[in-house]
């Protein structure tokens, strides 16, 4: 088990773990102890005030001991993933796809978060979902369907990656908002189905979910 205890990661109590999300999931996959951190209400504002945070922005990754700090899900993401050893690339090709991966379903995040988070009426919300349902979504995952069509275990190979666990949690998070928590969306890709299947059924991410629960 890595030595970690002196990393914290800060972030708000957002159902389905938000963006920081992938970042949980890495400490556990790895086995790494740290400070899993959420504020109280009102409480970001306040330290962002007192420029608590190098960007005002959260997630941030604190080594406490040196006070070092990290933000951008991305950046905190790639860095523990290497760090605590999961990442690990035979050629500066996976490496490349592991980033552009994890960059392109991010970008379906934050179509979604445009949705959740934008304001409006239901009327509007329920149009955006509908929107991304019928055209956002099928593009990226009929894109991963096809990246998971050989026969790998996960995008890069046998072993998980820090892609996997992005696009398991940006999938994870638009299945609750978008689908209503429906796994039939899932129906016409069965390599993404098998996909999921094998994210969650591996020991130490098993038991990080049944914790949430």
């Amino acid at each position: 088990m890595a030595e970690a205890s002196n990393l914290k990661l800060s972030y708000f109590k957002v159902a389905g773990g938000g963006r920081a999300f992938p970042i949980r999931l890495i400490f556990a996959e790895t086995g790494t102890p740290f400070n899993d951190y959420e504020f109280a209400d009102g409480e970001f504002a306040k330290l962002k005030a007192e420029g608590a945070f190098t960007f005002g922005q959260a997630p941030v990754l604190t080594n406490e001991d040196t006070k070092w700090q990290l933000t951008q899900t991305l950046a905190i993401v790639w860095y523990t993933a290497e760090k605590f050893g999961l990442d690990k690339f035979s050629s500066l090709e996976d490496a490349s796809l592991n980033k552009s991966y994890a960059l392109s379903v991010m970008d379906l995040q934050a179509a979604i978060g445009r949705v959740v988070y934008g304001g409006g009426s239901d009327e509007d919300k329920a149009a955006g979902f509908k929107k991304i349902a019928d055209e956002t979504a099928p593009r990226f995952l009929a894109a991963f369907e096809k990246i998971l069509s050989g026969e790998n275990q996960f995008l890069l190979g046998d072993n998980i990656s820090s892609a996997d666990l992005i696009v398991f949690s940006v999938f994870g998070w638009m299945k609750k908002v978008v689908f209503n928590d429906d796994d039939k969306f899932l129906s016409a890709y069965p390599n993404l189905a098998a996909f999921f299947g094998k994210v969650v059924s591996r020991p130490k991410i098993a038991a990080y979910l049944a914790s949430l629960k």
